[in-house]
């Protein structure tokens, strides 16, 4: 880097008459609004702007690098963590059902879905099958909202997206598993406990597997 010059080299100014008026450097308009820098982004083709300034896209390669850590933090300590191959595995077998939320600009968590035959789900202790499942069932497998904003209700909004975006994509039902008892958030959204389909040994003792319709 150059040193910055003092007087070395310095232009002289062009000589000032004592009585001539010095120009006045116009003042910035203090009152003209400022960018608003937390408002989202419009939504892309692909993309969903929900309201409160949720948006909704695709999962991309680059979004692992926050997925996977987060679901670490999720579910390591309960047993329940299935790491970041298997989960890449949900990706590849459906990734045009896979998304990632942001709020404010930043990264807000994930919702990894797959078709899955009604009644049936993957099992965490393996990747899942590359050439996917032709079925009627959207399963939603995975969702996790990142510690920040939760205790928002961004969960449940997010799985009426994604029954929105499966009715449209003509799924006639949508699955899940209620971990550690969170069946009792679901149920209010039309999901109903199905305790007869037993379960991968994966996702532990007290896992329940729900369903709910999408027709009228």
């Amino acid at each position: 880097m150059s040193a910055h010059p003092t007087t070395a080299g310095r232009p002289t100014a062009a000589p000032r008459s004592d009585t001539a008026p010095r120009p006045t450097a116009p003042r910035p308009d203090t009152t003209a609004p400022r960018p608003d820098t937390t408002a989202p982004r419009p939504a892309l083709p692909g993309e969903a702007l929900l309201d409160d300034g949720l948006l909704v896209r695709p999962l991309a390669e680059h979004d692992w690098a926050e997925v996977v850590p987060l679901e670490a933090r999720a579910y390591a300590e309960s047993g329940l963590s299935e790491g970041g191959e298997a989960l890449r595995s949900r990706h590849r077998a459906a990734p045009d059902c896979c998304f990632v939320f942001e709020h404010e600009g930043g990264f807000g968590g994930y919702l990894l879905a797959l078709p899955y035959p009604l009644g049936h789900c993957p099992d965490l202790s393996r990747a899942e099958d590359p050439h996917g499942r032709t079925t009627t069932n959207l399963h939603a497998h995975d969702l996790v909202v990142t510690e920040r904003l939760r205790g928002r209700g961004l969960a449940p909004r997010l799985l009426t997206f994604l029954a929105d975006t499966a009715r449209a994509r003509g799924y006639a039902t949508v699955s899940l598993v209620a971990v550690r008892g969170s069946e009792v958030l679901w149920a209010p959204l039309g999901y109903r406990s199905h305790p007869e389909v037993r379960l991968p040994a994966s996702y532990g003792e007290q896992a329940v597997y729900m369903a709910m319709s999408l027709r009228p």
